[in-house]
């Protein structure tokens, strides 16, 4: 008898244990699924994208304040830009400025979940912020003119919203683009191990908020400066499923790159923290020939709102009037390193 029960209990345990396993497979489950992410991404289409004074009409009828600087019907030009992650329109101030006094238009709009615009902190996705950019060029065109050349700018998530519209060739191709930190991934060291640690986490705890310290920065332009540290537009609490967002769309950029087939102009600050060197070198051989990289040394991420814009204004002027014929890359040299 005892030795039958010795046996029986080696039966059993084995079970139990896949048991116990099942059962903690289903808790884990029940708990990812009791905590899903909030997202917010476009809604059925209701309306044409339109231009409304200073608002920018989403096709399924959401409101996103714009600012232009310069002429809004037919300008020399039009720069059509996309602002960086955490914050909004204003970050163009200083270029738009600038490129106004040269009859040269920058319009710029508060992406979903930013600045002015609906759930301010909370993701749409990543096909909502690209299809929203391809509206509001077409927008933009139909107000400021069809036949004047166009360009594109993006600043780090802003330049991922980019590459990533251009590479869907749903949209008229613009004459040049600009891009600054552009926010990629590629060739990142663990990446993918930070991908999957990074989803485990946003779906067992979506809503954690972390503090971004946002204290006034000395290398950047006081008005830029200010606004970071101070406009209440600017988030610095992040989400982990917002973060885990942008994520996801910087991949899709850093995968769609070698789509984009028009002269493209790449700034990057020496002591950008944000964007990996490895990641911006697989992103200009991805451009290949098209692309060109003007380093900055001793810089941050946000080129477009350092201190010393007598340094960039006079680069991208140059850009947008001959493509920066002559231009060096520093690719080469940077990259080698």
């Amino acid at each position: 008898m005892h030795s039958s029960l010795k046996a029986k209990a080696r039966v059993l345990r084995p079970a139990k244990l896949i048991g116990l396993r099942a059962a903690g497979l289903i808790l884990i489950t029940g708990m990812l699924a009791s905590c899903t992410p909030s997202y917010f991404p476009m809604e059925e289409q209701t309306t044409e994208p339109r231009i409304d004074g200073d608002v920018f009409i989403a096709r399924d009828g959401t409101a996103l304040s714009l600012t232009v600087w310069g002429p809004r019907k037919e300008p020399k030009k039009i720069v059509i830009a996309a602002h960086s992650f955490g914050d909004f329109r204003a970050a163009f101030a200083l270029i738009g400025e600038h490129l106004a006094s040269q009859d040269i238009a920058v319009w710029a709009y508060d992406q979903r979940g930013f600045g002015d615009g609906p759930h301010r902190g909370l993701w749409s996705d990543k096909e909502t912020l690209v299809q929203d950019f391809q509206d509001f060029i077409v927008a933009v065109r139909t107000v400021a003119g069809k036949e004047q050349p166009f360009y594109l700018l993006g600043e780090s998530m802003g330049a991922a919203v980019v590459i990533a519209a251009l590479a869907t060739n749903e949209m008229p191709l613009p004459d040049a683009v600009i891009l600054s930190g552009p926010g990629v991934r590629e060739n990142r060291p663990r990446r993918y191990w930070y991908n999957v640690g990074l989803w485990i986490l946003t779906h067992i705890w979506p809503s954690y908020e972390a503090s971004v310290d946002r204290p006034y920065d000395v290398r950047l332009a006081e008005t830029h400066a200010k606004r970071w540290s101070e406009d209440p537009r600017i988030i610095n609490q992040v989400r982990m499923d917002t973060y885990f967002g942008l994520i996801q769309l910087s991949d899709l950029a850093s995968d769609t790159a070698s789509s984009v087939k028009v002269p493209t102009l790449v700034l990057f600050g020496s002591e950008d923290t944000q964007i990996h060197p490895k990641s911006l070198c697989a992103l200009m051989d991805r451009l290949d020939s098209n692309g060109t990289l003007k380093l900055f040394q001793g810089k941050p991420h946000l080129m477009f709102q350092v201190k010393e814009q007598y340094i960039v204004l006079p680069l991208i002027s140059r850009w947008l009037e001959n493509l920066g014929v002559g231009l060096k890359s520093d690719q080469s040299s940077f990259c080698a390193v």
